[in-house]
């Protein structure tokens, strides 16, 4: 079936549209021309401002020659009062006075007047012509040139009319004193002059300095006209952008609001569970109706994925997942060739809501953009119904199956037998099911529940292969390979359990059609006719053979005393426990194959015994023996070495005692691959813990490569 295209989806309802800035082109040159014009009214202030203190300074330099004509005026009038105090017969002649008799404040008046007359003369100069002057304080000013018509250079040139002969006549008058005398006619001349034309430079200098300030006013008022207009428009054209941006976040809004509205629809609508997954493994904030409902929790947009999916795998499941998804987003692998690495193609929970299995299908999709992958779409598929769909089916055709086996096997088995088989395994799948559901959370209760549940499963396995019921053997088989698996793990959770729930129902499915089957076949014949003792001493040579038979060894069989004596069930069931795991570990462990047996000068047929008998003391006693390889304690040592018990060094100093309780202990076996009849290490964990159960003892001797002899000694009744 072709696989959805997820990209599509995601391009059209979560992606953003490519070359998205093209429909904001107008407003972005709106705001260019914004800030181009906010730019060029800052420089214009700042032109402007420099504008007016430079005219500031123009009309200062203005107002400073009307103060140099007033000192200049005021200057030669004192000198001429005080030539008239020092000198006055002399300033009466109209004489030359000679500057060596005048007094040293007169020349320093005199020496002012050149001073300010020079500095006057060089700034009216500026003003006509445009140029440079400097200010008292010694700043350079630059004062442009005028156009005629100007009303400024009108006074201009009426200041330089005015001045032309007072310049000339104090001309005259410093030429007489730098040739070392004061005429005091020309002193005269020059007082007259200055008295007679002063008013007007005051007036002519006045009107200068208003027309300056005239002009500076007109073009204030010109450029303040063009700032108020910038501003008008720019508040119009912020006022545009203002406007043009609300309207297109208000459409944007709407197309928004309406994609969203059809988003949800089309999330709502469809029964998968679908989210957005980032490379840092963040679950995106949009996601289909059904995924809290689904993985049953809520909020889930914004967590870790990895946080989310935690407690429904175990820890190597997660990093597994981890993994697979960083693959997800390395470019350089194939997305078709990783599929059936998915760890969450289908998981099993159990559901907090309901406590019954749920299965969950995870399926991941990369988010191309750019040829880059830019994120993960995953759907999740409840597929409860289609898996309960399946396992129906296939129960109907187990269920079929196993009644046949049912049938053939009440056919071909002493009722009593059968009857003993099915009490004492529902007793343990009942003890099974109670361990299930007890609480316990820390790691070392959960691995002694998987070694509980591993023995009773163990037992109930070997006597249903005694019976030659194959289904229920490959049931329990498979429940041993799942227990082997949980001892390995370091942190064992209850949840790791639960796997094993449906295939504890299906054993009990099987006993209640065996004990259905069992009820309306009856054989009352047959059972007057058959003795007990030969019943179980014929299923016992059955049971050898067939194991014989599947580990290619030949083997004989004599069971002696096991009716002679009295004992009440419990002990009895456990005598038949510890029978069957001997028997089996004597095949599969202790009788060679008939080749070796050859070499080592023995009968190809390994011999087997099993007698019970009292001791003195009112006990019973069971001898199992067999002639077979003895107890291999160097490859109880390799094996103890290879798993990790023990060095190599410490394993070299444990005893023959210590290398016997190691191999008694759950989960130890020499095997190097699990069978139906050996390899999980159950087998002797079960004698052990029948044997103490029993309240009996047991000792074990041991000839390499002649025998090995199990001694159990019980009381008849449970203590």
């Amino acid at each position: 079936m072709e696989k959805p295209d997820f990209s599509k989806l995601y391009q059209q309802y979560l992606s953003p549209p490519p070359g998205s800035l093209k429909k904001y082109r107008n407003l972005i040159i709106l705001i260019a021309i914004f800030l181009v014009l906010t730019i060029a009214m800052l420089a214009m202030n700042v032109w402007t401002t420099n504008q007016m203190v430079q005219h500031s300074r123009v009309v200062e330099m203005a107002t400073r020659q009307n103060l140099l004509v007033q000192q200049i005026s005021r200057n030669i009038i004192g000198t001429d009062l005080a030539v008239r105090e020092a000198f006055p017969q002399l300033y009466a002649n109209n004489a030359v006075i000679s500057i060596s008799d005048l007094p040293k404040d007169i020349n320093k008046n005199i020496d002012e007047i050149q001073q300010y007359a020079t500095k006057f003369e060089y700034t009216l100069r500026a003003f006509e012509e445009g140029g440079l002057t400097q200010t008292p304080e010694g700043m350079t000013v630059e004062i442009p040139k005028t156009d005629t018509d100007d009303t400024s250079r009108q006074y201009v040139k009426k200041i330089r009319q005015d001045w032309a002969n007072y310049h000339r006549l104090i001309g005259q008058f410093m030429l007489d004193y730098q040739a070392g005398k004061v005429d005091v006619k020309n002193l005269h001349g020059l007082v007259a002059h200055s008295r007679q034309f002063n008013q007007i430079f005051l007036d002519n200098g006045n009107g200068h300095v208003f027309a300056l300030y005239t002009e500076i006013q007109q073009r204030a008022n010109a450029w303040q006209t063009i700032q108020w207009a910038g501003i008008a428009f720019a508040v119009l054209l912020f006022g545009v952008i203002v406007f043009g941006a609300m309207r297109r976040l208000m459409n944007e809004d709407s197309e928004l609001a309406d994609e969203n509205s059809e988003l949800s629809e089309i999330m709502s609508a469809i029964r998968e569970g679908l989210f957005l997954l980032e490379k840092d493994f963040t679950i995106g904030k949009q996601h289909s109706a059904p995924l809290e409902a689904m993985l049953e929790q809520s909020d889930i947009g914004g967590k870790n994925f990895l946080d989310v999916v935690r407690k429904m795998l175990p820890e190597s499941e997660l990093e597994n997942t981890q993994m697979f998804i960083e693959q997800l987003y390395n470019p350089w692998v194939v997305e078709e060739l990783i599929e059936d690495l998915n760890p969450l193609h289908r998981i099993a929970i159990i559901s907090e809501k309901t406590n019954q299995p749920k299965y969950l299908d995870f399926k991941f999709f990369r988010v191309i953009e750019d040829d880059k992958v830019k994120r993960i779409l995953v759907s999740v598929i409840d597929s409860t119904e289609n898996v309960l769909l399946q396992l129906s089916i296939q129960a109907q055709e187990e269920q079929e199956e196993r009644e046949l086996e049912m049938l053939n096997t009440i056919l071909h088995v002493d009722s009593r037998v059968l009857n003993n088989f099915i009490h004492s395994s529902q007793e343990r799948l009942d003890e099974i099911n109670e361990i299930l559901q007890s609480p316990e959370t820390g790691h070392q209760e959960l691995k002694a529940k998987a070694n509980f549940i591993g023995r009773n499963v163990h037992s109930l396995k070997g006597e249903a292969s005694s019976m030659n019921l194959a289904r229920m053997v490959d049931i329990c088989s498979t429940i041993e390979d799942s227990l082997v698996m949980l001892r390995r793990q370091n942190n064992l959770t209850g949840q790791d359990f639960f796997s094993l729930i449906i295939l504890i129902e299906d054993l009990y499915r099987l006993l209640d059609i065996l004990d259905d089957y069992s009820r309306r076949i009856d054989q009352p014949n047959k059972h007057e006719q058959s003795d007990e003792s030969q019943v179980e001493a014929q299923q016992l040579q059955h049971f050898a053979q067939d194991i014989a038979e599947r580990n290619d060894k030949k083997v004989s069989l004599v069971v002696h005393g096991f009716h002679d004596y009295a004992m009440d069930d419990h002990q009895r069931d456990g005598l038949r426990q510890i029978v069957k795991q001997l028997l089996r570990n004597s095949v599969v462990h202790g009788i060679e194959y008939p080749a070796i047996r050859r070499q080592r000068n023995k009968s190809e047929t390994g011999s087997l015994k099993f007698t019970l008998t009292a001791t003195a003391d009112g006990n019973l006693n069971l001898l199992a023996e067999d002639d077979g390889n003895g107890i291999d304690f160097e490859a109880i040592r390799g094996k103890a070495v290879a798993e990790g018990r023990y060095t190599v060094e410490e394993v070299g100093q444990l005893s023959k005692k210590q290398l016997l309780g190691l191999m008694l202990s759950d989960g130890f076996s020499t095997a190097t691959t699990a069978t139906e009849d050996a390899g999980r290490g159950v087998g002797m964990g079960v004698v052990r813990q029948t044997v103490q159960k029993m309240g009996g003892k047991l000792n074990i001797n041991t000839a390499y490569q002649q025998y090995t002899r199990f001694n159990i000694t019980f009381p008849p009744q449970q203590p």
